[in-house]
């Protein structure tokens, strides 16, 4: 079994439901969830958006390699209607599911990086990660992500919400 850490969320049709429907599909596609962060509000980041974001991150046990988990999580964003953008540019999403980490395998691949590329410069992605795993080491910076949330440079407001 891999222990594998995802970042999940988006900026449109931000309800219960929508998660619900989400974790369903990860524990039949991917692995078993074993372990959620709550829900955080934040401002879109790296673009400019009407629309907030709703974050959760989410620690799964999966028989699946790397690039099998990142396959099935990209069909999962298309049955879930998200919309690929080909430009590269940030944009709305319904959903958008982020390998940050995958065991403390380091994967360098033009479709698939891991740990996450900019995991560490974002508070949105290290707000949820401190609370479910402040002890994971990236295997990278050989750093904590209690390390890494305390010293990120972004200062942008995550928040807690309750989506019930």
């Amino acid at each position: 079994m891999h222990t594998l850490v995802l970042l999940v969320g988006g900026n449109l049709h931000n309800d219960l439901r929508k998660f619900n429907i989400l974790n369903s599909l990860l524990n039949k596609n991917v692995g078993n969830i074993i372990k959620q962060s709550q829900f955080y509000h934040s401002e879109a980041w790296g673009y400019h958006s009407q629309n907030s974001f709703i974050n959760t991150a989410l620690i799964l046990l999966t028989n699946l390699e790397a690039e099998q988990a990142l396959n099935r999580c990209l069909q999962i964003e298309q049955e879930m209607g998200r919309e690929l953008h080909l430009t590269g540019e940030y944009a709305d999403r319904i959903i958008d599911i982020d390998i940050i980490f995958y065991d403390d395998v380091i994967v360098n691949q033009n479709n698939l990086q891991i740990p996450h590329a900019k995991m560490d410069k974002r508070n949105f992605v290290l707000t949820p990660l401190n609370e479910i795993c402040p002890d994971y080491i990236h295997p990278r910076l050989q750093l904590s992500v209690m390390d890494l949330y305390r010293n990120c440079p972004d200062k942008s407001i995550v928040e807690p919400v309750n989506l019930l």
